[in-house]
């Protein structure tokens, strides 16, 4: 499994073997990384609530995540 830190330029990069995993923005540093497998825990979607709002996070065949409100 690979790690997750971030490099002199601060971009956040995967340990094992230094890919970009996502922006250089200064505020990602604060930024918790959830992995999708533990999120989904093997299944589809999952229902996420945010202030009155529930949202549908799916997982597709073609590996695409796709959230609904």
């Amino acid at each position: 499994m690979n790690s997750f830190d971030f490099n002199r330029k601060g971009t956040l990069v995967m340990q094992e073997n230094d890919q970009p995993v996502t922006t250089d923005h200064a505020s990602d540093q604060q930024a918790k990384i959830l992995r999708s497998e533990d999120l989904f825990e093997g299944r589809r979607q999952v229902f996420i609530a945010h202030g009155t709002e529930i949202y549908r996070l799916l997982h597709t065949k073609n590996g695409k995540l796709i959230l609904q409100k």
